[in-house]
């Protein structure tokens, strides 16, 4: 069975938890532009912009996630932009793809994504 994929499918394959705080998004060689999350799963996450970003762009994300015991863990996770799509009065939408991700990064993602 061949299975085709069009733009407007779901590319991450895990389930998406609700997730609101500032990040920091860094393309090679640019200073930090401060976004806002949208949801978080195993593979990736979604934040707001206000900047166009090319897809396919490496970059950093930086945020925290606040865990049960009311204490953050501050991350910082490579990431693959999948896509930039404008949405009217919020900005770009960006998801990213997760890449080469540490230990201890998703050991904080999947506690927080559990819980």
């Amino acid at each position: 069975m061949n299975i085709s994929y069009s733009q407007t499918d779901d590319r991450r394959r895990h389930d998406r938890k609700m997730f609101c705080c500032k990040a920091y998004l860094t393309l090679l060689h640019q200073k930090p532009i401060l976004t806002y999350t949208v949801d978080i799963s195993h593979d990736g996450i979604c934040v707001i912009a206000s900047e166009n970003l090319k897809p396919h762009s490496l970059c950093k994300i930086r945020f925290s996630l606040l865990m049960n015991t009311n204490v953050k863990h501050f991350v910082e996770v490579d990431a693959r932009i999948i896509s930039s799509i404008y949405r009217s009065g919020d900005g770009f939408r960006i998801s990213l793809q997760f890449v080469n991700t540490s230990a201890s990064a998703i050991s904080s993602i999947v506690e927080f994504l559990e819980n």
